[in-house]
């Protein structure tokens, strides 16, 4: 089956598809874990409310096969950001979503924004979490900085760890998590259970780029000259 995205050809096993009684559309597995991700960033969407990735279809993905391809952490956030959106859309359009770095979420309403004073609200957590959030841009108190140089400073922090990521990691091709390798050799084990090359990515032993039937070899003639001698 050639998958919707990057047009190459799969087995059907590695391939999903959406719940169309009329037309099958099938994306790759590694394809349908990006485009989930993409879900939920551009569309607050929970696992349960992904769409077929052709444009001119609306059925459903089965959310079995969302929690079968993409890694549990991607889960939790694609729910967590759908209840987010429902629970503004609930409160009012003109509540501000704040939420803290220890995960607790708080509605700020205009009403609220203008009758503050100090330009901060407590955790909803507090007294267990005593972080102050700005109640303008929903960062840590940072006065007197304005939220623009706080929110500049964040940006830059991001892109600096972004930036990291693709030079000093590589996405496991099955869970799409980061991978650092400090040391050692080539052959990885992800916590998803995967195993793969770092560097090429294809799956151990047989990957892309024949490093470990290289190393096969060295060793193989290693062994024979030490027999030999």
């Amino acid at each position: 089956w050639d998958c919707g995205i990057c047009f190459e050809s799969f087995a059907l096993n590695d391939v999903v598809f959406c719940q169309s009684t009329k037309d099958m559309h099938g994306l790759c597995k590694p394809c349908f874990r990006q485009f989930c991700i993409q879900c939920c960033t551009d569309k607050s969407l929970g696992s349960s409310q992904v769409e077929c990735a052709d444009p001119k279809c609306s059925a459903q993905i089965s959310r079995q096969d969302v929690l079968a391809c993409v890694a549990p952490i991607d889960v939790l956030i694609m729910d967590e950001r759908d209840r987010d959106k429902a629970l503004t859309t609930a409160l009012g359009t003109d509540s501000t979503q704040i939420q803290c770095p220890c995960g607790a979420l708080a509605l700020i309403s205009q009403e609220e924004q203008e009758a503050c004073t100090v330009g901060y609200v407590n955790c909803p957590r507090w007294p267990r979490c005593k972080k102050k959030l700005c109640v303008k841009c929903g960062a840590e108190h940072h006065a007197p900085e304005s939220c623009r140089k706080k929110t500049a400073k964040n940006s830059n922090a991001e892109k600096k760890t972004a930036a990291w990521l693709r030079e000093m990691t590589k996405l496991c091709p099955n869970c799409r998590q980061p991978v650092e390798k400090a040391q050692g050799c080539n052959h990885v084990t992800c916590r998803c259970g995967a195993q793969w090359c770092y560097l090429c990515t294809g799956p151990f032993p047989n990957c892309h780029c024949g490093h470990f039937e290289e190393e096969s070899k060295k060793e193989a003639a290693r062994l024979q000259q030490e027999e030999a001698a």
